[in-house]
């Protein structure tokens, strides 16, 4: 399952390179978020923070910890689902830092859950920090609510609405900077969200839009592969709030996390949390939002989904057949973030000018299983379909453009 023969290497955590962002990821930004688990939950018993300390103990410095088993990855309990973790048998025993950054770091995490026992406490070690992130961008979530309520509140004309759902995609785009993993509470709060179009290294917006119009008035489902709770999932809410209101599609599925991870990630609880949170808000025009958005559910035009795929460190390319055979009845799949990414086209060593539409259809099913459209700004070492000139341009203006989030890329296909 897990063959990837003619494909590029797995980007591993050192990669004879230490002064990478993942090679950091490992020994610096994985033991902070450990650390921080201790730190901000104080319901932890003395032997869980030992057992997380030692878990930071294998990651500091150098890597040089052995990665060990987990006794029972979270979704991992049926035989189905514990093969979605067999992409990392072969570096179980092995040192950290030789282990592939994707499969590692997703592997830490479930290590971490191990050492918190959160299979039996059921407690969220990111609660506090996803809460806070919403509290810190109420302004934010306030304008974008006014100015959309200015746009939307007279029948729009098919370009005001191309113009306006082309601008929501952007938002829901730079909403993504508000990455908990990668930023301090304080630090996400002051993240620039506005567009700059210079900043969208490749932009298939309008390609994707016009695929949305073709199916306009049409009984249509749309899915969202989610990422982060806070304003990003706020942005997204949006989006997917025009997209059913102005008839583009009849139903959105919302792909969420069947547990917390990657510190800011959305699960079903964060999501009823935000909507609760928008509709007891003092401003009108956010508990409007809210109220309306929540009666989408109840009427299941939006609709919750979670699935421990999604926790895996299994790439997109190799669905289980049920979420495959879902997908396909989608005219459209938003995949959102970083994460997300990584999984769609592979953690691997792509030249950056690769085409999106060559990697996509290098799937063993000959492509992805419905039209996709990628939104994600950049916080690793990975992106494709990004010209030489573009390359070059980003890194005059930026050395750390691959990391820095300040980069996005808007990146469509779909089956010819």
């Amino acid at each position: 399952m897990c063959s990837n023969d003619g494909l590029p290497p797995l980007q591993l955590f050192d990669d004879n390179n230490c002064q990478t962002f993942k090679y950091h990821t490992l020994t610096v930004r994985m033991p902070r978020v450990a650390s921080n688990v201790i730190e901000q939950n104080t319901y932890l018993t003395e032997d869980q923070k030992r057992r997380v300390q030692e878990l930071i103990s294998e990651l500091e410095g150098t890597g040089k910890g052995i990665c060990r088993a987990v006794a029972q990855p979270l979704g991992g309990g049926t035989k189905e689902e514990a093969e979605l973790f067999h992409c990392m048998d072969p570096w179980l025993g092995k040192e950290w830092v030789h282990t592939p950054w994707l499969y590692g770091e997703v592997y830490f995490y479930h290590r971490l859950y191990e050492c918190v026992d959160y299979h039996t406490t059921k407690k969220d070690p990111f609660g506090q920090l996803k809460k806070k992130s919403v509290n810190d961008a109420q302004q934010l979530i306030t304008q974008l609510l006014q100015h959309y309520n200015t746009q939307t509140k007279q029948q729009l004309d098919h370009h005001s609405a191309q113009e306006i759902g082309k601008g929501l995609m952007y938002s829901s785009l730079w909403g993504n900077k508000m990455d908990l993993s990668r930023f301090l509470i304080d630090d996400a709060s002051r993240q620039d969200t506005t567009h700059n179009a210079d900043n969208v290294l490749c932009d298939h917006i309008n390609m994707c839009w016009d695929h949305i119009v073709d199916h306009k008035g049409k009984s249509s489902q749309m899915d969202v592969i989610l990422d982060n709770m806070g304003f990003e999932l706020f942005t997204d809410l949006v989006l997917v709030s025009f997209l059913i209101d102005q008839n583009y599609t009849t139903t959105v599925h919302l792909h969420c996390k069947p547990y917390p991870y990657y510190v800011s990630d959305a699960t079903k609880d964060d999501v009823h949390w935000l909507l609760q949170f928008l509709c007891e808000h003092e401003e009108s025009a956010v508990s409007t939002f809210g109220k309306h958005f929540a009666c989408l559910i109840d009427g299941k035009q939006v609709i919750l989904h979670d699935d421990p795929f999604w926790c895996s460190p299994m790439e997109f390319r190799h669905f289980p057949q049920h979420l495959k055979s879902h997908l396909e009845t989608s005219t459209l799949t938003f995949v959102k973030g970083d994460l997300n990414y990584r999984k769609l086209i592979d953690d691997r060593h792509w030249n950056y000018n690769t085409p999106f539409k060559q990697i996509i259809e290098g799937y063993p099913s000959g492509g992805f299983p419905s039209p996709v459209c990628a939104l994600r700004t950049l916080k690793c070492e990975l992106v494709c379909d990004v010209s030489d000139a573009k390359v070059e341009a980003a890194a005059a203006k930026d050395k750390d453009w691959l990391v820095s989030s300040q980069w996005g890329v808007a990146q469509f296909w779909k089956r010819t």
